[in-house]
């Protein structure tokens, strides 16, 4: 397949870091398990100089997550514009799109009773591999709201659709285990029942 940009998808404690250690990936994406992994506050430059190819962590709730630091206070997400399908909004998207190197997508889907569960327990960021800093602690309050908020099927729908905008062949795994089987797009409905 040559060079690919795989980018490893989904909500925040979707299990993006875990799954990328995982053998599945290495299999799935052809990379070796060292692949490098860049995270949105790197430079999308480290994207274009990767001979293999390499994984692109990315929360899709990125978007909404701008939106709600711009909006006044205790503002509802109902008031918010629709996150759900205006993903250029993310600079760190735009960049990414931008590179001139095949891309590839895994969407780990995850149910609203497993995301709040992990999130619950959570108590870091990753370590930012780029820089000297300590471990981030994780807003877990704010997170758990943003979480209670949302439509998961719609974000997922709508994420899925920013792909194939963009061209970009994708493949949907469950992530609530260490097994990632594959889900077809109907699958999602899932999310509603949990």
């Amino acid at each position: 397949m040559g060079r690919v940009i795989w980018i490893i998808s989904g909500p925040t404690n979707a299990g993006k870091s875990t799954f990328i250690r995982s053998p599945q990936c290495s299999s799935l994406t052809g990379l070796p398990v060292d692949a490098p992994v860049i995270f949105p506050f790197a430079s999308a430059r480290l994207l274009t100089t990767r001979d293999q190819g390499s994984l692109y962590h990315y929360n899709i709730l990125r978007t909404a997550d701008i939106q709600r630091r711009r909006a006044p206070r205790g503002a509802p997400i109902s008031s918010m514009p629709d996150f759900y399908a205006d993903f250029d909004q993310d600079l760190k998207w735009r960049e990414v799109v931008s590179v001139p190197t095949a891309k590839a997508a895994i969407v780990l889907v995850i149910d609203r009773a497993t995301l709040l569960e992990r999130a619950a327990r959570r108590q870091i960021v990753e370590r930012r591999a780029t820089t000297d800093s300590d471990e981030l602690p994780y807003q877990r309050e704010y997170w758990l709201d943003l979480f209670a908020r949302i439509d998961l099927t719609r974000l997922y729908q709508a994420w899925c659709a920013e792909l194939e905008r963009h061209e970009i062949d994708w493949l949907l795994l469950d992530s609530r285990g260490d097994s990632y089987p594959r889900l077809m797009p109907q699958d999602l409905r899932m999310l509603e029942n949990a």
